[in-house]
């Protein structure tokens, strides 16, 4: 069985706040979109640039807000609790989009682990490849 789940729990403390949500996966499509503004470090790390964060989150935006539900725990200085709409809105949330877009980038790809473990090639005399060639024969 798959670890696939459509939808993870993320938890992060932002400056005094623990900020609970809800996170959808990425689709490829979605992936492709953002992928193109984020750099690796030689450490192995994501790397965006200010204006390419501006860029990632306008371009992202027709999806980003369907990716992100339940949003909560997040307060203004007046105690006023903010929304994912509020956070997009304002650059200085920008660390916080950013620490959800790596998240979000996180969770939409296979764990290098299971990875590894799901490119072993199937052994020849498995029953999968001798009903394909049962079925190629027949037809």
């Amino acid at each position: 069985m798959s670890g696939f789940t459509k939808t993870k729990k993320f938890a992060v403390d932002f400056q005094g706040d623990h900020v609970t949500m809800t996170l959808r996966r990425l689709t490829r499509d979605q992936i492709k979109t953002v992928s193109q503004y984020i750099e690796h470090t030689p450490e192995g790390n994501i790397k965006v640039s200010f204006t390419m964060s501006l860029q990632m989150i306008e371009d992202g935006e027709s999806f980003i807000k369907e990716c992100v539900t339940n949003f909560n725990g997040l307060q203004d200085a007046d105690g006023n609790n903010l929304t994912w709409e509020d956070v997009l809105d304002e650059t200085y949330f920008l660390d916080l989009v950013g620490m959800v877009y790596g998240e979000l980038l996180r969770i939409s790809m296979v764990p290098e682990d299971l990875a590894k473990k799901s490119d072993k090639p199937q052994e020849e005399d498995s029953p999968l490849d001798t009903e394909q060639e049962t079925s190629s024969s027949a037809a």
